[in-house]
């Protein structure tokens, strides 16, 4: 389950903005009659009526007035505008106090040991999704052979120094991966990504192609009907389907690796 609460921490601080900027359009408004303009409709135009309050008439507004009128009946909008905002904030923030999806985990968590053996939880615990997705998602399935591998601490051998760049990444920011998974696509057609990897707060399994490549002709036409097969397999870039890519004059960087990460595992 998501925790949003993140999302919504965010979302108070935009109030917060929202009111700091209400505020000072309130402010230029200030020693303006309290009054209330009034409109009506005659013969197809707009009167406007100024009513005081301690006045329990209405006083017709002339042309010559209409900019106090229209500067009333802003700050009146504006007034109405800042309660709103305010109102919303201490909604949002009396919820957001409360609020804690993972509560519902902690009922598990909490309990006996000896309960926990024989009671299934209602979320499958965040290690053994982890394991069991590891374990469904085998890598090193490319037997096509490496030219010049790049030997990691972890074991894995690489293509290039890119992929290394990316593997980094990942392991420091604890994102579930592995290295070149068999993925079967549409029509039957077995493919090798380079990487799939998961956003354990989703739960969502994405797959990672990096395009080393992409200025030579031949590589790029065949990497674009690779694309083109994800497609029609119901992938979509930036959803569960992440693309980086180099030429030989633009290096592959470690930020640009990095932003993706934050942008879409964690």
């Amino acid at each position: 389950m998501i925790n949003y609460k993140e999302s919504l921490i965010e979302q108070l601080n935009e109030l917060d903005e929202m009111i700091s900027k209400s505020e000072r359009n309130l402010s230029r408004y200030k020693g303006l009659p309290e009054s209330c303009i009034y409109a009506s409709k005659s013969h197809g135009a707009y009167q406007y009526y100024l009513s005081d309050t301690s006045d329990a008439g209405r006083k017709y507004i002339k042309k010559k007035d209409t900019k106090t009128a229209q500067r009333i009946a802003q700050r009146d909008y504006e007034a109405k505008v800042n309660k709103k905002l305010k109102n919303l904030r201490l909604k949002l923030k009396k919820f957001i106090t409360a609020y804690d999806v993972n509560d519902i985990d902690r009922i598990y968590d909490e309990m006996p040991q000896g309960k926990r053996k024989i009671v299934e939880p209602f979320n499958e615990p965040e290690d053994r999704f982890i394991s069991k997705w590891i374990e469904s998602h085998p890598g090193m399935q490319n037997t096509y052979p490496q030219t010049a591998g790049h030997n990691l601490a972890n074991g894995i051998a690489v293509r290039s120094k890119s992929e290394e760049i990316i593997v980094n990444l990942l392991e420091k920011h604890s994102i579930p991966y592995q290295y070149e998974p068999k993925l079967e696509i549409k029509g039957g057609k077995i493919v090798y990504p380079d990487f799939v990897v998961l956003n354990v707060r989703k739960r969502k399994t994405i797959y990672w192609e990096h395009l080393g490549i992409i200025d030579d002709p031949e590589y790029a036409s065949k990497s674009l009907q690779k694309i083109l097969w994800y497609e029609k397999s119901g992938f979509r870039l930036g959803d569960n389907l992440i693309i980086s890519m180099e030429t030989n004059d633009v290096s592959f960087d470690g930020q640009s690796a990095e932003d993706l990460i934050k942008r879409y595992l964690i």
